[in-house]
């Protein structure tokens, strides 16, 4: 199963991510005892531990398919473009730059993360938006599953 930190921002595809049902949480100011609970719980009960690290694995494969990242990216530069007072244009002296990756991995992945076909749905294909009820309900429930860790591990302490 996932360790994850308490975050501070969330990624397109965090959000849906359930704690003790996709990951273990772990409080942020506690980390070392946080993850040492975790490491313990996980080795008491490992067909649990074993079901949590399933189904996060399964999220995982499902929400972050390229095609739902591409949409993700478009829709967000879209709606950033929309923000600038400014018509940026590519000048032709303009080189491509990532520094992050050797030449050899770039290449790699770009063949990796090319589209090599039309998509079977249109562009921009989101899910529908949580109404304020769904979103509060959410929020609550991952903060309770939070909370319960952090009485687990407050109670082997006492």
């Amino acid at each position: 199963m996932s360790l994850v930190v308490t975050p501070h921002y969330y990624d397109f595809f965090s959000r849906g991510l359930v704690p003790t049902v996709h990951y273990w949480p772990i409080n942020e100011h506690k980390k070392c005892s946080s993850i040492k609970f975790a490491v313990d719980w996980g080795n008491t009960n490992t067909d649990k531990a074993q079901e949590i690290g399933r189904r996060g694995s399964e999220f995982i494969k499902k929400e972050l398919q390229m095609n739902l990242v591409y949409d993700y990216m478009l829709h967000l530069l879209t709606e950033y473009s929309k923000l600038f007072k400014y018509k940026p244009v590519i000048t032709k002296n303009a080189v491509e730059v990532c520094s992050c990756l050797g030449k050899d991995m770039v290449k790699e992945y770009k063949e990796l993360s090319k589209v090599k076909g039309p998509s079977q749905a249109s562009p921009c294909t989101m899910h529908p938006p949580f109404d304020d009820h769904q979103l509060q309900a959410l929020q609550n429930m991952k903060l309770n599953l939070t909370k319960q860790v952090e009485f687990w591990e407050a109670a082997r302490h006492d």
